[in-house]
């Protein structure tokens, strides 16, 4: 049977309505909510083109159906030309797929439904309307469902987060090492600190414990100026893996600091482990939001991200599917060999958790990440470590003493032997060099971190860590919360990024704390504050502000 002539004149209804309205109301909201967004519009467009005399004719289906798919091909292209947050905000690369799929087939279904009891006769065509009202409450309830499923880490996501893993007192490794990078997070580095200090020392064997009190002599090790050292290393490497401790924000400070010395270099991309939106959506907005990645709910992570786009690097994510360990490692390598596949000329820093920047097999014989990575490319990738010492170890003070005076971390080339503490045990050859960091200040004195949502706070402001950089061009801003609830975030974020960016700088407040310090980078920023349902108003019932700032600090 001959397609009516006026197919063409449907199908083309189809598209613009699809698009142009899916493009108005997703703009409307920010984030991962525009999917949500999208499964009712795009759905309930449908609905109601299908209930007009124009699709009642034969073949009107098969013009939804074959609108819809010339829709979504058009979504992607709108995604990948211009604008990749358009339409279903940062969803992840290897997810789009999926959701364009989920959306599709949803809307598929409704128009099918609304042309079916539209085309009736009898009782159902009089209920046409009633039908089409049950299934556009079942959208907004799918679509209310499907953005509750996913997880990100907002402010008052963090602080639920928290006090739950603080609630349990577990001892399970996990746990404790999950609660001390959301610690760090917020800005708890030295409770984050004391919580991932017991992981480390029960790792070791009794040999390491007795080899760990062995004294380190000091008056052997050379520290180098990083700077200097890196400005070397960088001119002559085109692989350069650089570890971090998830619980150490300090890492991240110094891998931010890192990436103009490798701009000079020629390195121009950057690829971050974690990293769960695409870096050309990333980069085209500026700056990252919650589903950017787990760890980047740290400021500093966020603030890392935003010097890497303020100096045009390519951003990548190389993070893996698989759940198994080792599969893991060579699922990233193999990841990142890709980039040097598209690009052999390619000179690429890879920011990486702990043991991925191993290039040797660790003590089982496998090999990590970066022993994979090497297979792969050919190129032989120059590994760093940085130090993540708390000030209760022996060590960490002797490797202080390397130090000079501004503070500012040293490098050790080579890898000196006869490092005795937990975090060196890395297999012979996995690293080049070594960055000494200044130990972090300890946890307040007699509170116990897992406990701490119990203790009363004192009239001091949290410890927390004076930027070392001179560069980093961080300013003080001190204040004081006025509120009545607990626990707290804090946080300055930068004025013209939409709501849900990543603060500048954040910090919780535990029960009874009321005064905090941030060190925010030289814009333009306001201040906001968190509980665990949700944003705080800045305001009293009396007027008066939930939140003081020195005056010579407010902007």
């Amino acid at each position: 049977m001959p397609i009516s002539s006026h197919w063409t004149g449907r199908f083309f209804a189809v598209v613009v309505a699809q698009t142009v309205g899916g493009l108005v109301a997703t703009s409307l909201v920010t984030g991962v909510t525009r999917t949500a967004v999208l499964l009712v519009v795009v759905p309930l467009i449908s609905m109601l083109l299908c209930t007009t005399a124009l699709f009642r004719a034969k073949h009107s289906m098969l013009a939804v159906v074959a609108g819809t798919i010339a829709t979504f091909a058009g979504i992607h292209l709108l995604r990948t030309s211009i604008d990749a947050s358009w339409f279903v905000g940062p969803v992840p690369a290897n997810s789009v797929l999926i959701v364009y799929g989920a959306v599709a087939g949803v809307t598929m279904a409704c128009a099918g439904c609304a042309s079916g009891v539209f085309s009736s006769t009898g009782v159902l065509r009089k209920l046409r309307w009633i039908v089409v009202g049950m299934v556009s409450t079942s959208l907004v309830g799918l679509a209310i469902l499907a953005r509750q499923s996913v997880r990100e880490l907002s402010p008052a996501t963090l602080l639920q987060a928290i006090v739950r893993l603080e609630q349990q007192h577990t001892t399970d490794p996990g746990a404790r090492q999950e609660l001390s990078v959301l610690l760090a997070n917020c800005g708890r580095e030295a409770d984050a600190e004391s919580v991932s200090r017991p992981i480390a020392i029960s790792g070791g064997d009794d040999a390491q414990q007795e080899t760990r009190a062995l004294p380190l002599d000091v008056s052997k090790l050379k520290g180098l100026p990083w700077r200097e050292t890196l400005v070397e290393i960088a001119s002559r490497e085109r692989l350069v893996v650089i570890m971090e401790a998830h619980h150490s924000p300090k890492h991240r400070r110094w891998i931010e600091q890192t990436l103009p010395v490798f701009k000079s270099a020629g390195f121009r991309d950057y690829a971050a482990e974690g990293l769960f939106e695409s870096g050309r959506s990333l980069k085209q907005r500026g700056y990252p939001v919650p589903l950017t990645g787990f760890y980047v709910s740290d400021p500093h992570f966020g603030n890392l991200l935003r010097t890497a786009i303020a100096l045009d690097f390519d951003l990548h994510a190389y993070e893996a599917k698989a759940s198994d360990f080792y599969q893991r490692e060579a699922e990233q390598a193999d990841n990142l060999a890709r980039l040097f596949a598209a690009n052999p000329k390619l000179k690429l820093v890879v920011h990486a958790g702990y043991a991925h920047a191993f290039k040797t097999p660790d003590e089982t014989g496998h090999k990590l990440m970066a022993g994979h990575l090497w297979d792969l490319t050919g190129i032989e990738p120059y590994c760093i470590w940085q130090t993540y010492h708390s000030p209760q170890e022996d060590e960490a003070r002797q490797l202080a003493r390397l130090l000079e005076a501004s503070g500012e971390p040293q490098m050790l080339v080579p890898v000196p032997s006869g490092l005795c503490d937990p975090q060196f045990r890395f297999p012979a050859g996995a690293i080049n060099a070594i960055v000494v960091h200044p130990p972090s200040g300890p946890c307040k004195k007699g509170a116990d971190p897992l406990r701490a949502g119990d203790v009363q706070g004192e009239a001091t402001p949290v410890p927390r860590v004076r930027p070392l950089f001179p560069q980093a061009a961080r300013r003080r801003v001190a204040g004081v919360w006025t509120g009545s609830e607990w626990p707290v975030l804090v946080g300055a974020f930068k004025k013209g990024e939409s709501a849900d960016a990543i603060a500048l700088d954040q910090v919780m407040l535990r029960h009874g704390e009321t005064d905090f310090e941030l060190w925010v980078p030289n814009v333009d920023f306001e201040i906001r504050s968190f509980g665990m349902t949700g944003r705080i108003h800045s305001t009293k019932a009396d007027g008066s502000p939930r939140v003081k700032t020195t005056p010579d600090d407010r902007r």
